[in-house]
């Protein structure tokens, strides 16, 4: 069993910066494996590969 967490962060959340800050909780043989990541353009991609399969909203 590996002992390797891969953290995927949206650098931009202040969030990942508090959840950086417990890794000191994590037992020594823990590592952590990190990858930022930009949450905004997964949604970006995410709504083009779906974009016309949605119904369009009207009003």
């Amino acid at each position: 069993m590996s002992n390797t967490i891969t953290w995927y962060f949206d650098f931009i959340s202040p969030f990942s910066y508090l959840q950086q800050a417990r890794f000191g909780h994590f037992p020594q043989e823990i590592v952590v494996q990190a990858k930022p990541i930009l949450f905004a353009g997964l949604l970006v991609l995410m709504t083009m590969q779906r974009g016309l399969s949605l119904p369009l909203r009207s009003g």
